[in-house]
């Protein structure tokens, strides 16, 4: 019964099925060369490694993604992570405070 409704026809489906998946990583690049050029945008990838520090005061860090391998040192303040943490991972945080708040967090 399947079969005979959609007569020869029946690959069409799974062929623009196939065309769409393929198009999206162009589609998805064009959009952000769309949105560089025309609005200054730019979406910049995961990065690799983030340093931050503060003498005293608050370090707030608001990253992409995860897991990073972090390395955290408050100097006796409260420290807030929100991230997920693997000493393995490729991408790294090293935050700082001096005595000051720290916390990290995902980006939104």
């Amino acid at each position: 019964m399947w079969p005979a409704r959609w007569g020869p026809s029946w690959p069409l489906p799974l062929f623009t099925l196939a065309v769409v998946f393929l198009a999206v990583p162009v589609l998805t690049q064009m959009h952000r060369h769309r949105l560089r050029t025309t609005a200054g945008v730019e979406i910049p990838p995961q990065p690799a490694a983030v340093t931050v520090s503060a003498d005293g005061g608050l370090a707030a860090v608001n990253v992409p993604g995860g897991p990073y391998a972090l390395t955290a040192d408050s100097g006796g303040g409260p420290e807030s992570v929100g991230i997920a943490t693997d000493p393995a991972a490729p991408r790294s945080i090293t935050v700082s405070s001096g005595g000051g708040p720290l916390q990290i967090g995902p980006a939104t």
